[in-house]
């Protein structure tokens, strides 16, 4: 796929966002995705806590017509 999509052409179809600011990116687009997934660097406890911290504030929106925690 490398060789049929380059870089610049898939940072066109994606959005891009900090670990910090996804909560609110997720309250502002949750139209885009049924499903959404990411994953962080877990190799030390502060990292661990930072996961933890935002999965909660991720599971925590409330937003309309979407169960809670998706």
């Amino acid at each position: 796929m490398r060789e049929a999509i380059t870089h610049d052409d898939l940072l066109k179809m994606v959005e891009i966002v900090r670990w910090d600011a996804f909560p609110d990116f997720l309250r502002e687009h949750r139209e885009y995705a049924s499903r959404m997934g990411f994953a962080m660097p877990m190799g030390t406890a502060a990292e661990r806590e930072r996961a933890r911290d935002l999965m909660t504030r991720v599971q925590k929106l409330e937003l309309p017509g979407v169960p809670r925690g998706l």
